[in-house]
């Protein structure tokens, strides 16, 4: 039985009456009995049909904001990786630049491979900007 059905059961008692009516019907309500069932039938298969239609187009709509934002997960799972990756292995290519550097320029005061160190992290952040673009 479906929902609409229970509640037009509930709604008109069944149908079925107890014979001690007002002056109505002493038959037991056969002609209601009939109209109400074939009324409940009716609102079974509208409303039934309805909620069938709505579960077919609600349900690939779902499924597709789903697939996408997996899809979108998954990606950033792959640029987050890459910049771990970077902040993991550029640093050790860079180990010995603030030295070269700091070689170089040997007339600047030791302070100034705080200079060095922002040029490294430049060079980083053009990296990883450049990983972001290549993904997106």
């Amino acid at each position: 039985m479906s929902l609409v059905g229970d509640i037009i059961d509930n709604i008109f008692g069944g149908g079925s009456g107890d014979g001690s009516g007002d002056g109505g019907e002493e038959s037991g309500g056969g002609l209601f009995d009939w109209l109400f069932g074939g009324i409940k039938k009716i609102f079974d298969i509208l409303f039934g049909g309805i909620f069938k239609l709505l579960e077919a187009t609600i349900t690939p709509i779902i499924d597709f904001f789903v697939n996408a934002l997996e899809m979108v997960f998954e990606k950033l799972t792959v640029v987050m990786e890459s910049i771990t990756g970077i902040f993991t292995h550029i640093p050790e290519l860079f180990s010995g630049y603030g030295t070269l550097l700091g070689s170089f320029f040997s007339f600047l005061p030791p302070e100034m491979q705080i200079l060095f160190d922002i040029l490294t992290i430049g060079v980083l952040g053009m990296i990883i900007v450049a990983i972001i673009k290549r993904f997106m």
